[in-house]
């Protein structure tokens, strides 16, 4: 009996290729749940940093007084900082020779925002202390920059209100302190 040139039935894989065309031409036409896109989270705080300093060396003689021939009195003590949030409002505490036992020379300083780099001075009142320092002896200054409000400790922290979520939840929104530390003597001008 001769043999058929063509069988009767597909080959499998004909078969297949037509199931998987009816699948997909047909696949726009069946109901599909619309599926439910919530609103991306609000953007969480991003850390400041401290990018300069005046003076440069952190280990510095300040000069105090009456400025002389020999010898120009050193204006004040200031950090750049680089706050990516914009809005955000940069605060500043100061402190001479800091441990758990001593306050900020002053309450804290306040940049507002506007700009990502910001001055930051410190207070006419640790120009008042220093000329106290005029032992001969090494000092420590240092200022805590934040961007949100200080907690009374010591180290100061940071501390920030949580995030609303458009789900009605809440997530913690990070606060920053970051720091800078001057290793001063203090010369009268004479």
């Amino acid at each position: 009996m001769p043999l058929p040139l063509r069988s009767s039935r597909s080959p499998p894989l004909r078969r297949l290729a037509h199931v998987l065309l009816l699948t997909v031409g047909t696949g726009c036409l069946v109901p599909q749940a619309n599926p439910e896109f919530f609103d991306l989270p609000p953007k969480v705080n991003s850390a400041p940093a401290i990018v300069g300093a005046l003076p440069k060396q952190q280990q510095a003689v300040i000069y105090i007084g009456t400025p002389t021939a020999g010898c120009s009195v050193t204006d004040s003590l200031q950090v750049t900082v680089r706050e990516p949030d914009i809005s955000d409002i940069s605060r500043s505490l100061w402190y001479i020779d800091p441990s758990t036992n001593s306050g900020p020379v002053s309450p804290a300083s306040v940049v507002f925002g506007g700009s990502p780099d910001r001055v930051l001075i410190a207070p006419a009142a640790l120009a008042n202390q220093m000329s106290t320092l005029t032992d001969g002896r090494a000092h420590v200054v240092q200022v805590f920059v934040s961007d949100s409000e200080f907690t009374t400790s010591f180290p100061p922290q940071g501390v920030r209100e949580p995030i609303s979520l458009p789900d009605g939840g809440t997530t913690a929104d990070p606060a920053y302190v970051v720091s800078y530390i001057w290793l001063i003597t203090v010369e009268r001008c004479q």
